[in-house]
Formats: structure tokens, C-alpha cells, sequence
């Protein structure tokens, strides 16, 4: 028995699932299907994108503002600031020279 494609329904299309002009009328489906999901999922992605990036900052933590009164830096910070660079090299230092681990196995 042939069936006809083009006024086949999908629930009789999966009834009679073996016949080959079935199986093109499932495809047909499933391939509406995926192509309206990925569509469906592009829409919203890009909704979501459009959404988070028109929001406000919320709270970002920082109290320093464009022309803010508070000072750089100054010299007893500064001096702090290349110690510990200092520091950091020295350790650097200290780890390369060391001797190598043996390989335990």
C-alpha cells in the first residue's frame, strides 16, 4: 500500500513507519522540529545577550569614581609594592636552583 505524502499527517506518518514514504515524512518533521529549536534557541540567546548587556552595573564594589579625591600612590606604599616584587624573584630564584624532585615510580 503507497501512500500519499503530500496530505499524510505526522500521526499517520509514525503508524505506518514502514513504509518509505513515511520515513521522508518523518524526516521532514524532525528536520521543522530541529530547525525551529535552533532558531527558537538563537532568539532567545541573542534576547538574553541584548538584555544582560542593556542592564545597569549592580554593585560593581568600587567606590572610586571619575575625579576622585583619594591619592595614588605614595612613596611608603610604592617602596612595598617593589619589596615584594623583590621578594617574589628571590623565591623564583631559589625554586629554580633547587635540586629536582626524583620521580617517585
Amino acid at each position: 500500500m503507497r501512500l500519499s505524502t503530500s496530505n499524510m499527517k505526522i500521526r499517520d506518518a509514525f503508524r505506518a513507519r514502514h513504509e518509505p514514504e513515511a520515513h521522508a515524512q518523518i524526516a521532514r518533521a524532525y528536520w521543522a522540529l530541529m530547525i525551529s529549536l535552533f532558531a527558537l534557541s538563537t532568539v532567545l540567546s541573542i534576547a538574553y545577550g541584548a538584555w544582560e548587556f542593556s542592564r545597569p552595573l549592580e554593585g560593581s564594589g568600587s567606590d572610586v569614581t571619575v575625579g576622585s579625591p583619594r591619592a595614588p600612590l605614595n612613596r611608603a606604599d610604592l617602596q612595598e609594592i617593589l619589596d615584594g616584587f623583590d621578594e617574589r624573584a628571590t623565591r623564583f630564584d631559589e625554586r629554580r636552583t633547587a635540586p629536582a624532585l626524583s620521580d617517585p615510580s
